[in-house]
């Protein structure tokens, strides 16, 4: 028992070290989320996306996280402006904590001889709620009875419950160009660029600096298009790779088929699944963890949800996008 609340309380500070940065597997569907000057980066001039994550609902209860981004691209010429709107709510249902963020996007698109150079920037407000003290922890385990006693034991927690608010500005580029049947695209985004301060608690704590390198390609035969994608997040102290291979088959004008899969280095397989007609797109994706926390805990899983639309270009009358690497 006493191993099993050890494993619960490191699960829930790994995500309370982490959680300002929340990310997908299907990471590529939230183009805000990943880079600011993705931005309006699609072949409609308007998309909305809903993206939804539930994850380790075995263990103690579930972290759930939604995100709302809806986004604009206005064409000058041959260079373009996209403006954006994300907003996210992230939670862990067993306690009392909780961040909501409102951030607005903008980005400038420069097309120079096919290639395609975006820069953009992003600021919003972050709030923060932080109950702890409603939680469960290794303190509460007694070991003159031998169990785990949350009823007359403290969590040793005490005094760090509170609320908080500030502003947190992110910026990034990407490259983009077609050649023949192949277009790649390279990105660089940065966050918490401000360094902006969480003070729930006496001198609270400054948000570590965050880099995310990612790099697609579209890679088209027929009908059939295959996505090769990879994502490499570092901040202060740690890091993550997420890379895999998504296929779309079109059936027809305007229905689609995705299957993928991808990986999260040392940490999880993901399957996925998708479907598209006209301009609805709808992901399904499943992570089976193998992670140090599989050995404790069987079956800890987590599954997402992204349902995007997108409204047609001018440009582009008989396009759609899927949830794929490419947008």
């Amino acid at each position: 028992m006493k191993k099993i609340f050890l494993v619960l309380a490191f699960g829930f500070f790994t995500f309370f070290a982490s959680a300002q940065d929340v990310h997908l597997s299907q990471y590529y569907t939230s183009d805000l989320s990943l880079n600011p000057a993705m931005t309006g980066h699609s072949l409609g001039d308007f998309k909305a996306t809903l993206n939804y994550r539930n994850q380790w609902s075995q263990v103690g209860g579930p972290i759930l996280t939604n995100f709302l981004s809806v986004e604009k691209k206005i064409h000058l010429l041959k260079d373009e402006i996209g403006i954006g709107l994300i907003v996210m709510d992230d939670r862990v249902s067993s306690v009392n904590y909780g961040i909501n963020k409102f951030m607005l996007s903008g980005a400038y698109v420069k097309e120079i001889h096919g290639h395609r150079l975006s820069w953009g920037v992003q600021a919003g407000l972050v709030s923060y709620k932080s109950g702890l003290t409603s939680g469960t922890f290794p303190d509460q385990w007694n070991y003159s009875q031998g169990l785990f006693d949350p009823e007359d034991m403290v969590n040793g927690e005490a005094g760090i419950d509170g609320n908080s608010s500030y502003l947190d500005v992110n910026s990034g580029v990407y490259w983009s160009k077609k050649f023949g049947r192949v277009t790649p695209t390279v990105g660089y985004s940065a966050f918490h660029l401000t360094r902006p301060n969480q003070a729930v608690i006496a001198n609270g704590v400054s948000l570590p600096f965050r880099s995310a390198f990612h790099s697609e390609a579209s890679v088209k035969f027929g009908t059939l298009e295959f996505h090769p994608h990879v994502m490499y997040l570092a901040t202060s102290k740690a890091s993550n790779v997420l890379y895999g291979l998504n296929a779309i088959k079109s059936i027809g004008e305007h229905y689609r088929v995705l299957l993928g899969a991808e990986s999260r280095y040392k940490d999880a397989a993901i399957a996925i699944f998708g479907i598209g007609i006209k301009e609805w797109d709808l992901g399904v994706s499943y992570d089976f963890n193998f992670s140090g926390l599989s050995e404790t805990i069987s079956q800890k899983t987590a599954f997402e949800i992204s349902l995007t639309y997108t409204h047609p270009d001018k440009k582009y009358p008989t396009d759609f996008t899927v949830p794929c690497g490419i947008f």
